[in-house]
């Protein structure tokens, strides 16, 4: 039986994405001060031992947050790591080792804050569930937007799409303001990047963001709404509109000749309209031989 632990420190400064403290191990893997416990020691003692012994000093002002356990199918092996998640007020001016003689030189070669969304490829795997609660809960981001679509008769129907500055075609929409709703979200940034809200608009369905995405973070709900007709006004009525920001064109697609372009987190919503549109293309047939 192995038993071990180590300490995650984090900061979590008020409108700043999360740091966290790692060190760069002689294998070249980034990972956080831990090890092995000595015989009567408890998890939280050895965590606590190892961090003096591998980046040379003990922070005061820290605060439990969370704790993670080693995640199956390894614990059945015989092994057995905890990871304490600690949050402090700031960053120690002290980042690097005090002294490149101390013993803990030989654990470490390097100690450096990283922010959550910017570590090294050779992060250690499994700090990765302790990262993404972290993300979970200091950088949610909440945005909304709205595709809009017309299914006249006998017709493939439509959507609305605007053209990003990155070439990418996507809908309306983006992040939330403070105290505002999802749905409000959605209105305004529509009426901002397109420059109208049409009034005969009908609800048809919403679609929140795939798995695995929303475990970092991320909150994003895209509302289908369908009108009863293409309005005429399909690209921007003022050129020199703030709106202009968000697209450089906007324009009405069948859904079966989309943009080489098109946002990838739109497919769940185009899919959802094609099933439905040959369903009901399907049904209208039988019943009208009968």
């Amino acid at each position: 039986m192995y038993r071990g632990a180590g300490i995650l420190f984090c900061v979590a400064e008020e409108d700043q994405i999360p740091k966290i403290l790692l060190g760069k191990r002689l294998s070249g893997i980034w990972s956080i001060p831990g090890g092995g416990s000595k015989k009567g020691e408890t998890l939280w003692e050895t965590a606590w031992r190892e961090t003096e012994e591998e980046i040379g000093f003990l922070p005061d002002n820290v605060k439990y947050e969370k704790l993670f356990s080693l995640p199956y199918p390894l614990g059945i092996f015989g092994f057995k790591w905890k990871t304490f998640v600690l949050k402090l007020s700031e960053c120690p001016e002290k980042h690097v080792f005090p002294d490149r003689d101390a013993p803990h030189a030989y654990e470490f070669s390097e100690v450096r804050w990283f922010q959550i969304n910017r570590l090294p490829s050779k992060t250690h795997y499994l700090l990765y569930p302790a990262i993404c609660w972290l993300a979970k809960k200091y950088i949610m981001y909440r945005g909304a937007g709205i595709l809009f679509c017309v299914a006249e008769e006998d017709q493939i129907p439509k959507i609305l799409l605007g053209k990003r500055r990155s070439g990418i075609w996507s809908i309306p929409g983006g992040g939330s303001k403070k105290g505002e709703t999802l749905w409000e979200t959605a209105r305004r940034e529509t009426e901002e990047e397109i420059g109208f809200l049409p009034d005969n608009v009908k609800y048809e369905k919403l679609f929140s963001l795939p798995y695995p995405l929303g475990i970092f973070g991320f909150k994003l709900k895209t509302f289908v709404l369908k009108l009863s007709e293409c309005p005429e006004k399909h690209v921007f009525p003022d050129r020199n509109a703030p709106h202009i920001n968000g697209f450089s064109e906007v324009r009405w697609f069948q859904i079966n000749r989309l943009p080489s372009k098109t946002h990838y987190l739109l497919y769940p919503a185009i899919c959802w309209l094609k099933k439905k549109w040959w369903c009901t293309k399907f049904i209208s047939r039988i019943l009208l031989r009968k």
